[in-house]
């Protein structure tokens, strides 16, 4: 009976911290910087800033921080292009993050990155 307590709350705890390491790792995984086949890059820091150019004619400089929760990538992102800013929260999935690739998928398709070749 003492068994089955302790295992009741032993387990859910386990549970958090096996979600906990794993989006940790992935975390230290997407850290660095990425490039996509038309030379766009981002580039996400160990202090969950993210930086990159965003997809639109001006090539504007997009600012943000991101966090990963379980097999999501959220991005909090300020772009300034005159005469306003634009504020806002995107999702992604991660499919694929390993150390050469990063796949994220999105509702109107997938992105992908590598590793640029130093």
């Amino acid at each position: 009976m003492k068994l089955k307590i302790l295992l009741s709350l032993i387990i859910p705890f386990g549970i958090v911290i096996l979600f906990t390491s794993c989006s940790a790792n992935k975390k230290e995984e997407i850290v660095g910087k990425w490039k996509d086949k038309n030379g766009m890059f981002i580039e996400f820091s160990q202090d969950s800033n993210v930086k990159g150019l965003a997809r639109n004619i001006k090539r504007e400089l997009v600012d943000g921080s991101f966090d990963i929760r379980n097999d999501s990538l959220f991005v909090r992102f300020l772009a300034a292009p005159p005469p306003r800013n634009i504020e806002g929260i995107l999702e992604f999935q991660i499919q694929k993050l390993d150390s050469d690739s990063l796949i994220l998928s999105t509702q109107i398709g997938n992105l992908a990155y590598s590793r640029p070749v130093k």
